[in-house]
């Protein structure tokens, strides 16, 4: 962060140091800050979609969702076809419980253009809004949709043709209930750090087929 406040002391109007001042010191849990480089850097540059997008996403963070729905509807008078901002101001119409325009505005997001990540994420939150608005059938619909896109996104099918996930089953296939029980009680001593086991259950739909 020093290298970007000493490129700003010599040139104050350099863009790039006020973005990636922002980024680092939003990394850092210093929101506040964050906020001011990204202010700061949208000022220099009003048109850029994308430094309104990130200031939204920091004020957001600071749960002013009054003031982040604003610069994104600024934004988006300037740049109406950013997808970004689209779906994170239907988030934040969500979240103040306004679910009719939050619905409307993922429904005209243009899918077209957009990559497999962003794609997921409108309609993850697309299924969001719905369920809320107590439609689980099309919820459930929006989200097997992300899941879809996701599955054969590039990025997965890459994935797959590595064989990693090959890997990663015959190492649990091979973790069997009779190579368990030959375990002893206790293990050796040792200085090692005892292994952190991290368990994720992905998002299967229960919950809805359940409502």
């Amino acid at each position: 962060m020093a290298t970007y406040r000493d490129i700003l002391v010599r040139d104050p109007a350099h863009v790039r140091a006020c973005m990636n001042l922002a980024a680092a010191l939003g990394a850092s849990g210093r929101l506040e800050e964050a906020i001011r480089a990204f202010e700061q850097a949208l000022a220099l540059r009003p048109d850029d979609p994308d430094i309104g997008y990130r200031l939204a996403l920091a004020l957001e963070q600071t749960h002013r969702l009054q003031q982040a729905r604003d610069v994104l509807e600024k934004t988006l008078r300037q740049s109406p076809g950013h997808a970004a901002c689209s779906l994170l101001l239907a988030r934040l119409e969500r979240r103040s419980a306004d679910l009719a325009g939050s619905l409307d505005r993922l429904q005209h997001i243009s899918m077209n253009s957009l990559d497999a990540a962003m794609a997921s994420r409108v309609h993850t939150e697309t299924g969001r809004v719905l369920e809320q608005l107590g439609d689980y059938e099309s919820a459930f619909e929006s989200y097997a949709t992300a899941q879809t896109i996701v599955h054969d996104s590039r990025e997965a099918v890459a994935l797959r043709a590595s064989g990693w996930l090959d890997h990663v089953a015959s190492l649990r296939h091979g973790i069997t209930a009779g190579r368990v029980a030959g375990w002893p009680d206790k293990p050796p001593a040792t200085d090692t750090p005892p292994p952190v086991f991290l368990v994720g259950h992905p998002r299967s739909g229960t919950t809805l087929i359940e409502q």
